[in-house]
């Protein structure tokens, strides 16, 4: 048996598992989160695991979504051996829940490896998201095009070393995340700024035809 079939037969025994539970807000996001999460987590990964640790793994990242507004960027690094909750990793994990947004796995990998962080494990998606008038997440739903979307990262981290401390970790890659935001919400207004600067020089009467054309392009 390859692992992607071993995987996707881990992944319909959990959402089985899922489904015999009473019905309930909770018991709908978490059968939502399931397929497009585990999806993208490394098939070898999930081999030695059971489907009671996958869906620990999932409550344990649909209470750290919950926890969220939709609109903020929220950075939590926990240590496992500290966290009762946690049986399906031994080490440390980092989560971060933002708005939806390109180029955030890439940066929060990038400055991992940076940080010297061991990465064992890492999976992301993004996801359609019910919110309270307050704006907190409350569920995950199938999308539509008017569901406010957000973007859930997971990395599995071995045990740190004593130079690298979780709250250097949340540190760096909560400052990681601004920077993104940053880029990602400027972009449109430098696109819009690129294009009036092409109709300017287009139109300019001080250049010659040949250098209109190499500025305007």
């Amino acid at each position: 048996m390859s692992l992607e079939t071993y995987k996707q037969q881990q992944i319909t025994g959990l959402q089985d598992t899922l489904r015999a539970l009473p019905d309930s807000s909770e018991k709908a996001s978490l059968l939502t989160m399931a397929e497009p999460l585990y999806r993208r987590y490394p098939a070898e990964d999930l081999e030695p695991q059971s489907i009671d640790q996958l869906c620990s793994r999932l409550r344990f990242l649909f209470t750290e979504l919950t926890c969220q507004s939709m609109d903020t960027v929220h950075v939590k690094c926990v240590i496992t051996s500290e966290a009762s909750s946690i049986d399906f990793h031994d080490g440390a994990i980092l989560v971060v829940v933002c708005p939806e947004m390109p180029f955030c796995t890439s940066s929060v990998r990038g400055e991992l490896n940076r940080l010297g962080a061991d990465i064992k494990a890492l999976t992301s998606c993004n996801m359609s998201v019910g919110v309270d008038p307050t704006g907190r997440i409350q569920s995950v739903i199938d999308g539509d095009a008017s569901a406010y979307r957000v973007s859930l990262l997971y990395f599995e981290l071995a045990q740190l070393s004593e130079e690298l401390s979780i709250d250097a970790i949340q540190a760096s890659i909560s400052h990681v995340m601004q920077q993104v935001t940053s880029v990602v919400t400027a972009f449109p207004m430098m696109q819009k700024q690129l294009v009036n600067s092409q109709v300017t020089v287009a139109g300019c009467s001080l250049m010659d035809s040949v250098t209109r054309t190499e500025a305007g392009t």
